[in-house]
């Protein structure tokens, strides 16, 4: 029997083509006073996102076209390139500083953020080990501590650089797999203890850090400074009420990053409280589709590769918007689909490729066993 895409999961698919052509739309509009101060040329940022989508698309195609099960071999390897990668971000020549964090290596002007792959790299690594020992799921030791460890070490390469809200994401992916996949309560009360202990013990003892949540507490006490960023951010959604002003003012140098970081400002100030709340909703829709091919995929080992994806995908959204709305203290990171970005937007292709194949692969099977049924029964009525 012959099965076409056409079996996949078409809300989800949709979902993920409109963020796409928003967010190109949306990082020329947030980026075209900057670009055209700096290049020269208001399309700059809109170009370069235009080819990243473009080679985030032959990815795309190529992780949808290829079985999810195929890749289970390649997740320790993938680990281990990520792992190196990380590593050579504090090598001198090839690790590439922005803003005084080196979250980027650069070869032959090719630039790559490790981070971003972390991300696909663990939840293809921890969907496997955790679906091939299952069986030993009540285990600490043999089943927990060993992906733990993993996942620390994958995190406090990504805090080096210094990055704590990827590591965030990280660590929130590696607790939710292991939350879905690990029946011991205590231990999981336990490891989201210690990871909301470490999380405020880096904040407290880096003085940059705490500078920071001080900023989000008290914006207007550090409003030239740390609170800047939240001030202007609030400043662009309030001023777009509830349809938008149309041409953003914040983008003329008051906001900064407004086509990275804080792009959902712009988008709150053009478009109003219904773009952004529109926006939130395809989020949302993102996050239900995603979940319904993790609880319809045909193995354990899907269900979590599904689980991990789309949940790093909402856990990052979410981080954004709580940045610029308040929620959070202010951090850098992208919204997916929407700020300008190459890695983020190629791993994110990456991650909603492989859970359109997992919905295709569940439809099969499901397909497969009503036609079984359907065989089974033709048969008894013929023998009647």
């Amino acid at each position: 029997m012959k099965f076409s895409t056409a079996y996949m999961d078409q809300k989800l698919f949709f979902t993920f083509v409109v963020l796409l052509g928003f967010g190109l739309v949306m990082v020329f509009s947030a980026s075209s006073v900057g670009s055209l101060e700096t290049f020269g040329d208001k399309f700059h940022y809109a170009k370069a996102q235009l080819k990243w989508l473009c080679v985030g698309s032959l990815v795309f195609a190529f992780f949808l076209a290829t079985d999810y099960r195929q890749l289970r071999p390649y997740a320790t390897p993938a680990l281990l390139v990520t792992i190196a990668l990380l590593g050579l971000t504090y090598v001198p020549g090839i690790g590439h500083k922005v803003s005084g964090a080196t979250r980027w290596i650069q070869i032959q002007g090719f630039r790559l953020q490790p981070a971003e792959l972390a991300k696909f790299a663990i939840s293809l690594y921890l969907a496997d080990r955790l679906s091939r020992n299952y069986r030993k799921r009540d285990s600490f030791l043999t089943y927990l501590l060993p992906n733990l460890l993993v996942v620390g070490l994958v995190c406090g390469l990504i805090l080096k650089q210094p990055n704590l809200s990827t590591a965030v994401i990280v660590g929130c992916i590696g607790l939710l797999l292991t939350f879905v996949a690990h029946s011991n309560w205590r231990h999981i009360a336990l490891i989201m203890a210690m990871g909301v202990g470490a999380i405020a013990a880096l904040i407290a003892l880096e003085p940059y850090r705490w500078k920071r949540f001080e900023a989000w507490l008290n914006p207007e006490d550090f409003k030239w400074s740390g609170g800047y960023h939240l001030i202007q951010s609030l400043v662009a959604l309030g001023s777009g009420g509830l349809l938008g002003v149309g041409q953003s003012h914040q983008k003329f140098s008051y906001l900064p990053e407004e086509h990275t970081d804080f792009i959902f400002s712009i988008i709150g100030e053009e478009l109003g409280f219904v773009g952004g709340s529109l926006v939130i909703t395809l989020y949302l829709v993102l996050c239900w589709r995603g979940i319904r091919v993790a609880l319809n995929a045909p193995d354990l080992y899907g269900m979590l590769l599904a689980l991990g994806l789309i949940g790093g995908i909402i856990i990052q959204a979410t981080l954004n918007i709580a940045v610029v709305i308040g929620a959070a203290p202010t951090t850098g990171v992208t919204l997916p689909f929407i700020s300008y970005g190459g890695s983020s937007l190629l791993f994110s292709m990456a991650s909603i490729a492989v859970i359109l194949n997992i919905s295709l692969a569940g439809e099969r099977e499901r397909l497969t066993r009503s036609t079984g049924k359907w065989a089974r029964q033709a048969g008894e009525v013929e023998a009647v």
